[in-house]
């Protein structure tokens, strides 16, 4: 048993710096029988690679189905992304009580991921230590758009960001795992999402809007997860 574990390691940090230099299906062949095998963060990535069609068919039930496996066993990234998907109906219709208790798995852990989920369920007006099962729990009411009190004009000086960079950033959230949807340049709900997602993670204000700065720590944060050491 304990001369399997080393290569099995080894096998994980091949596929993740395959999966860093966009040789996908280098990354399936390591990364697909390890998450067979039950290692969660093979089964992330797994799902990260469903859920942004990288070197497989783009599929969000396939997605959800790795994120589960990995969830299942404490994966605090897999907690996250599958509570955002029941959040926001990726793969699966809209489950509130299900997001929740996704959330609050992840809350409960360290690290960033726990940070974000912990913002996340006060933005839903949800307690951490509120149990699921003591009532049913309804979505919260739509919250408006806070206006400034004299109504004014936007600033002239934003320029939208191109369609070309858009992109680039869908394929930087979809590498990590955010479920953007697909790379088509257009900022929908799903992209939206996925960009406040990373937002909470990285410590940002929650704007959901692209830009050249949050490419930048997109890819930034993209060459910290290739590298093998980042993931022991």
């Amino acid at each position: 048993v304990l001369g399997l574990s080393v290569p099995g390691r080894a096998d994980f940090a091949a596929g993740l710096a395959a999966y860093g230099r966009g040789d996908y299906a280098a990354a399936l062949r390591e990364l697909r029988p390890l998450a067979e095998q039950g290692n969660a963060q093979a089964q992330f990535r797994l799902g990260v690679m469903y859920d942004g069609g990288r070197g497989v068919t783009q599929d969000n039930a396939e997605a959800m189905k790795w994120y589960r496996k990995a969830a299942e066993q404490g994966d605090a990234e897999a907690q996250f992304n599958l509570g955002l998907m029941y959040d926001i109906g990726l793969g699966v219709a809209k489950d509130y009580a299900e997001a929740v208790r996704w959330y609050r798995k992840a809350a409960a852990q360290e690290g960033k991921e726990g940070k974000a989920a912990r913002q996340r369920l006060a933005v839903l007006g949800v307690s951490i230590e509120e149990e699921a099962a003591a009532a049913p729990l309804a979505p919260p009411p739509p919250q408006p758009v806070a206006t400034p009190h004299p109504p004014s004009p936007p600033p002239k000086t934003a320029a939208s960001p191109s369609r070309s960079m858009v992109m680039a950033i869908q394929k930087r959230l979809a590498d990590l795992g955010y479920g953007p949807g697909p790379a088509d340049g257009i900022i929908g709900s799903k992209t939206r999402a996925a960009i406040q997602a990373f937002q909470t993670v990285a410590g940002l204000a929650e704007t959901g809007k692209a830009s050249r700065d949050l490419l930048d720590r997109l890819n930034e944060k993209s060459r910290a997860v290739s590298t093998p050491a980042a993931r022991p």
